[in-house]
């Protein structure tokens, strides 16, 4: 299982990157393993250079076994603690939904009917600094039971 969500993680993370859903090395991503704790894209490595041996593990406290995990990984951490269902979790740049984020703003009703058919409400998370306990907080508690959540002016 461990090495098939080492390959999941450098194929999405390389499609974000060539969507252009991140730049540089922005965003991350992550798989929880079914034996407890979960694998996360590595700090500083542009997505679109991921390959598999990069993968951090981190154990089921959400402390890392090996290597430098992203700066984010404790709002992954909460956000598995939060919901048992939750098997991946990605964090990216969209430029429209960064630009939603940045004027304040959640998808709360509907728009487009794809919308509503793949994520339905999207809720805006309110700001906090970034790799902090206080984003990763606000961050599960806004995803509540929702598909997606906006971090707003992030």
């Amino acid at each position: 299982m461990a090495d098939e969500a080492r390959r999941a993680l450098v194929t999405y993370g390389r499609r974000l990157y060539e969507k252009g859903f991140v730049a540089a090395s922005d965003g991350n991503l992550s798989v929880r393993l079914p034996g407890g704790g979960f694998l996360v894209t590595p700090t500083g490595l542009p997505k679109g250079e991921l390959s598999e041996g990069v993968m951090v593990h981190l154990n089921s406290e959400g402390h890392p076994t090996a290597g430098q995990p992203s700066s984010e990984w404790p709002m992954h951490t909460a956000i598995y603690e939060a919901r048992a269902d939750v098997s991946v979790v990605v964090h990216a740049h969209p430029p429209f939904a960064t630009a939603l984020a940045c004027a304040g703003r959640g998808i709360v009703r509907p728009v487009l009917s794809e919308v509503v058919i793949s994520l339905g409400t999207v809720p805006l998370a309110p700001f906090e600094l970034p790799s902090t306990k206080s984003l990763a907080q606000g961050v599960a508690s806004a995803l509540g039971g929702n598909a997606a959540v906006l971090l707003a002016n992030h």
